[in-house]
């Protein structure tokens, strides 16, 4: 996109190619079926998993263009009001601990009204200039009714800074499909 972009997105394979903390893990789930549509498929999410659900995690993210680029997150989210994922703060430093942006993140899509589903969001949560960052991540908040899911990130994306919105895992909701996700 735009001049140049470096995106990694595991939601159709759940081969993550960028380095993580220890705490992370991979989590897979089998969607799409329901009453109406029989046809199913697995996707992946990086997660501290349900054993660890208020934990926070990191990844590494590198910008190799030479200028300033957008980094975008895509993460799972479910609707209407209230989440069953929780509100987090994302923070994104250098290696050296200097804070480049911390910004809040809504796992709620209001998109399909009433409708229960699950989808993709996907929020720039910074500008970086040329090198390497990590991407932290905290839970403010457990999810409706006590809930308690983990965070759950499905690509990064380092694109220009006229990209506001990304493409790389912004498919159609997964109605039907709330339990697929977790208990």
């Amino acid at each position: 996109w735009g001049q140049g972009d470096s995106c990694h997105s595991w939601y159709t394979d759940g081969v993550i190619n960028v380095k993580k903390s220890n705490n992370l893990k991979t989590e897979e789930f089998r969607v799409g079926a329901s009453f109406t549509n029989y046809d199913s498929h697995v996707v992946y999410a990086l997660s501290t998993g349900m054993d660890h659900p208020n934990s926070g995690g990191h990844i590494w993210v590198n910008n190799p263009f030479d200028g300033p680029r957008h980094l975008i997150l895509s993460y799972m989210t479910t609707g209407p009001a209230p989440s069953k994922y929780p509100t987090v703060d994302i923070t994104v430093e250098t290696l050296q601990g200097t804070v480049i942006n911390t910004t809040t993140l809504v796992p709620l899509t209001t998109l399909y009204e009433s409708k229960l589903v699950h989808a993709i969001k996907t929020s720039v949560v910074a500008t970086i200039p040329h090198g390497e960052f990590k991407l932290f991540w905290s839970r403010q908040e457990t999810g409706r009714l006590g809930e308690t899911r983990p965070f759950r990130i499905t690509a990064v994306q380092v694109v220009s800074t006229d990209v506001v919105e990304g493409g790389v895992m912004g498919p159609p909701a997964y109605f039907d499909s709330l339990g697929q996700f977790g208990p």
